[in-house]
């Protein structure tokens, strides 16, 4: 199977879907508790196309306490529709469950390296609290007035088994606990809950 050259980064998956016209760029400020993600829900249940729907990259954020956020929040950007997950795997729409297919038949063993472009920014120890902790990005919440705090959504968490070492990769969903505490939501058979 032929593959493409995967995104460097999230920064030029971004520009990608910029340039295919699957973004809005929303500059206006917006609440990351009470406005964004209903922002985006509209274009689920108020009739928008499948084919019209976007991803919404949002970069002027704040709370309910009006504290202000130095980063951008994208939403739907992974899979609002057929051509945006397409768009991300780089592939047709019916390319992709043969992607999936080959994906698990191919697993790639992690290498680790002590620098990358993901770490640009590491806090630990000491200083994990220095910069307004976890609370530092403008985590929304997903349902206003029905989750009990903000969700990471779409987070890749990477975790190792205790006693066999071996790594895994899953997208959970997060709920913000503490200053440096979130839960996982992972229950069978996502591997998370089987290791």
């Amino acid at each position: 199977m032929n593959f493409a050259k995967p995104y460097t980064d999230l920064r030029e998956y971004i520009a990608a879907l910029d340039e295919h016209g699957k973004l809005y760029r929303i500059h206006k400020e917006i609440n990351k508790d009470t406005e964004l993600q209903p922002l985006v829900r509209w274009q689920f249940r108020g009739g928008i196309p499948e084919h019209e729907r976007r991803g919404f990259l949002f970069d002027n954020v704040t709370d309910g306490k009006k504290n202000r956020y130095n980063c951008s929040v994208l939403v739907g950007g992974l899979a609002s529709s057929e051509a945006i997950y397409s768009l991300g795997l780089k592939c047709q729409p019916d390319e992709v469950p043969d992607r999936w297919i080959y994906a698990l038949d191919h697993l790639i063993p992690p290498v680790m390296i002590d620098h990358g472009p993901a770490q640009e920014e590491v806090h630990m120890g000491a200083e994990l609290l220095a910069h307004k902790n976890i609370n530092e990005f403008a985590i929304p919440i997903s349902t206003p007035g029905f989750d009990n705090g903000p969700y990471i959504t779409a987070g890749h968490w990477i975790t190792k088994d205790p006693e066999t070492g071996q790594r895994n990769v899953g997208n959970y969903r997060g709920l913000i606990k503490g200053p440096a505490r979130s839960g996982l939501m992972a229950g069978t058979p996502q591997d998370l809950s089987a290791q």
